[in-house]
Parts: C-alpha cells; sequence; structure tokens
C-alpha cells in the first residue's frame, strides 16, 4: 500500500467515526428536543411554553451551525434571537386576553423550527441530502402544536376574562389537561341512559279493583244419610244476604319528579 492510499484509508476511518460519533450525538440532541416539546404541556403558562420552545430552537440552531462546519451562517442564529426577543415584547404588550394565543403561536413556530434544526443537523452528520423534506417535517409539527394547545388557549382565555371581572385581581387559575381514557368513555356511555331515565315522568299507577267477598258454596250431602233426613225435617233457613263492599277510592297519582340537569348539560356552550 502507497503513502497516499493509507492517507486516504485513514481519513475515510475518521470521516466513518466522526459521522458514527454526530449520528449518536444527533440522536440525543432529537431526544431532548422531543422533551421539550412535550414539557410545555405541563407548564403553568402560554408564556412559560414560549420560553421553553424558544430555549429548545436556540439550542438546535447552535448545535446544528456548529455540526455544519460553517455551511450555515452564524448571524442567522443572531437574528432568530433578535425575532425571539421582539416577540415576547410585543406579546407582553396585548391585551391579557389575547396573550395566550400570541404566546402559543410563537410556541408553535419555535418547536418546529427545533425539529426542524435537528433533522438538518442530522442530515449533515450523515451525508444525506433531504434538507428540504426537514423544512415540511418542522411546519408539519408547528401545526400539530398549536392544534394541540387549543384547549388550554380557551383556558387561559377565559381566565383572563375571570381576572377582569374579578373583586379580587389576584385570582390563580391552574391548568389541567382534559382527561380522555377508556374509563371515561365508558362512564358517559353509561350515565347517558340513566339521564334520559330521570328526566322522563314516570307512569301513573292504575287503580286497584275493588275487593269482592265470595261466598263458600254449601256442602253436597247424601241423600239416604241421617243428616239429610234431620235436614228435610227442618224449615227451610232464611237466606243469608250477600255482604255488599263499598268501592275503595284509587290513590292519588304521584306528582311527577323534577328535572334534573347533568354536568355535560351544565357544561354545554
Amino acid at each position: 500500500m502507497t503513502w497516499e492510499g493509507a492517507m486516504r484509508e485513514g481519513a475515510s476511518n475518521r470521516n466513518a467515526a466522526f459521522r458514527r460519533r454526530g449520528g449518536a450525538a444527533a440522536r440525543r440532541l432529537a431526544g431532548a428536543v422531543l422533551a421539550l416539546g412535550v414539557a410545555p404541556a405541563f407548564a403553568l403558562d402560554p408564556r412559560e411554553n414560549a420560553v421553553e420552545a424558544a430555549l429548545a430552537d436556540g439550542m438546535t440552531t447552535a448545535f446544528g451551525v456548529a455540526a455544519s462546519s460553517g455551511a450555515i451562517n452564524p448571524l442567522g442564529g443572531l437574528l432568530t434571537i433578535a425575532t425571539k426577543a421582539v416577540t415576547f415584547h410585543h406579546a407582553s404588550t396585548l391585551p391579557e386576553t389575547e396573550q395566550p394565543a400570541a404566546y402559543s403561536a410563537a410556541s408553535a413556530m419555535w418547536l418546529g423550527s427545533a425539529v426542524s434544526n435537528v433533522c438538518i443537523t442530522v442530515v449533515f452528520l450523515t451525508g444525506g441530502g433531504l434538507a428540504p423534506a426537514c423544512l415540511a417535517l418542522g411546519a408539519a409539527w408547528g401545526l400539530k402544536t398549536w392544534d394541540d394547545t387549543e384547549h388550554e388557549r380557551r383556558f387561559w382565555e377565559r381566565c383572563a376574562i375571570l381576572r377582569q371581572f374579578a373583586v379580587q385581581q389576584d385570582v390563580q387559575c391552574v391548568y389541567a389537561p382534559p382527561a380522555k381514557d377508556a374509563a371515561t368513555e365508558l362512564a358517559a356511555t353509561q350515565d347517558a341512559p340513566q339521564d334520559s331515565a330521570w328526566r322522563e315522568p314516570l307512569p301513573p299507577v292504575a287503580a286497584p279493583r275493588p275487593a269482592v267477598a265470595k261466598q263458600a258454596a254449601p256442602r253436597q250431602v247424601p241423600a239416604k244419610s241421617p243428616a239429610a233426613k234431620s235436614a228435610r225435617r227442618q224449615k227451610p233457613a232464611s237466606p243469608v244476604p250477600e255482604p255488599t263492599l263499598e268501592p275503595v277510592p284509587p290513590p292519588p297519582a304521584p306528582a311527577p319528579e323534577p328535572l334534573l340537569a347533568t354536568s355535560r348539560e351544565i357544561e354545554a356552550p
């Protein structure tokens, strides 16, 4: 093997080792960004969500610039920092009822940018050519984040309205994600027939029939028996009048039970 061949083989081995290390680092960075993308769902307010998304975008941008070896202009990262500062300042000047939507939009945009940065970094480290697809992936992630935070945005908007009309202005709101599991859906389906049964009035009770006394039939005695002969000698007894019973008035029908509203009807718009 010549000296030039040995140099080429050594360079190829170093490049392969660098790509392996870069791929492992990119996978760790992708896991960290995904963790940051899930963490804002449990933050205290939309502003903290936006702060965490801005940090994720800044970290991935710095790592991508370092991994590109000068292919990405570092001035782009400084420009994004200035843009984030202007965005936070503008959102803080909005009315309190409009701030949740502004912070949520910024959070979705920066999380999508962070995912796009991770994808582009992996492309640079692995030598691939799918950089345009990374932009589409980041845009899709941002739209998904915006859709997933709709319930949270409405909660904070209602909290701001409540704080405006409250006597004490220091009202504290704590957001909890809606519980959507199989047990909740099963309980909802089981409660539906019971609610409809409560709303329907009970059928009227039928009046009981008047009681009629039954007279026992006389016992038949054989004609040739001594008891029959003595019965013929005796005078026929006067007929016993049948007892008369007055009809019992039917009980009054029960009053219909009051209508009850379920919690789902109260919360329905």
